[in-house]
């Protein structure tokens, strides 16, 4: 296999990806928030209480970043932190009405825009769009955990 080839494939396929999540990423955040504080909404909605390092670890942010991004969530009436009675050191997360609100919002933003996306397509054509997207996470996925 020529590596050059696909080195050069990879990175047009980046290229286009990262032009495609720019744009998920405005109809994303709606208007009160930013990336990183409504990926940290969808993930303690989805794993309920958690720390602040978990999601740090799940979307590689940057710690430190990630507790502005958090403390703002907090003053803004979205999260509660509460004391982590397993490890004093930690706080954990978990979301407030307001939050689980303004989560609610963002699924039907991402539903319309996902929608946006996709309905120039068949039935046929998004099952093969979503079957690729998990090959790709399958045959990739390891190598980006152990990377």
């Amino acid at each position: 296999m020529d590596i050059e080839k696909i080195y050069k494939e990879i990175i047009d396929f980046d290229g286009f990806y990262i032009h495609f999540l720019s744009q998920m990423n405005k109809s994303f955040t709606g208007d009160k928030m930013n990336v990183t504080q409504m990926r940290s909404l969808v993930y303690i909605h989805a794993n309920g209480r958690c720390t602040p390092k978990q999601i740090s670890e799940r979307f590689s942010i940057d710690l430190a970043y990630l507790c502005r991004n958090i403390r703002e969530l907090e003053s803004k009436g979205y999260v509660k932190c509460i004391p982590n009675d397993a490890d004093g050191r930690s706080h954990l997360l978990l979301l407030t009405p307001l939050g689980e609100q303004a989560y609610e919002q963002q699924c039907k933003r991402m539903c319309k825009y996902v929608q946006g996306c996709v309905v120039h397509l068949s039935d046929k054509q998004v099952s093969e769009l979503v079957g690729h997207m998990n090959s790709i996470k399958q045959l990739l996925g390891e190598s980006v955990h152990n990377g």
